[in-house]
């Protein structure tokens, strides 16, 4: 299976999730769950790198993020921060710019050289 993003409710999750192996998996959404509940669902080495929160998104920090940002609509964010897992692309800025139209301050760290360089 190539999967590489799941939506799931919290009545079909635990069906899904211990159904298969997801190797290529970076994206999980989870809906209707509490915070608690979805901690347990992550070996330790992974949970720093999951984000839980509700919708719609009220807060005006959104930290950590990396190049699998998916997107969205993102009105309260005014503060910004990203790290790269891999190198950060032309795409993945409009991405964060459509995401975040309010956005004030960015602060990125930034590893990796650019693969696909545009002029």
């Amino acid at each position: 299976m190539k999967i590489k993003w799941l939506d799931l409710e919290s009545s079909s999750m635990k069906h899904i999730l211990c159904g298969a192996d997801y190797p290529d998996l970076y994206g999980l959404s989870l809906y209707n769950i509490k915070e608690e509940t979805a901690g347990c669902l992550f070996i330790e080495q992974y949970r720093d790198q999951c984000h839980v929160y509700s919708y719609p998104f009220l807060m005006q920090y959104y930290d950590d993020i990396t190049n699998n940002f998916p997107g969205g609509l993102y009105r309260c964010v005014r503060v910004v921060s990203l790290y790269d897992e891999h190198p950060f692309e032309n795409e993945f800025f409009i991405r964060i710019a459509q995401s975040f139209p309010f956005m004030e301050e960015l602060s990125l760290i930034n590893r990796h050289s650019q693969n696909h360089k545009t002029i």
